[in-house]
């Protein structure tokens, strides 16, 4: 993944040289049998919209950083 992210550079207080290691792929025939059917939405494109809606939340005033942890 190679989007650049401004103003989150000093975000993370630590880093590790080692990737963290997710699984190339996931089985989630239960979950669309379930809930489904969902399309799958690739990882670049998960991160960019959840970095979008924060910004969105946060120009409108409706971003609390007390309420992330």
């Amino acid at each position: 993944m190679s989007m650049p992210v401004t103003g989150a550079f000093g975000c993370i207080g630590s880093h590790v040289e080692e990737p963290i290691p997710f699984p190339d792929a996931l089985d989630d025939a239960r979950y669309q049998r379930d809930l489904g059917p969902a399309l799958a939405t690739p990882l670049e494109a998960g991160v960019r919209r959840t970095l979008e809606e924060f910004a969105r939340l946060e120009k409108e005033g409706r971003l609390d950083a007390r309420e992330l942890g």
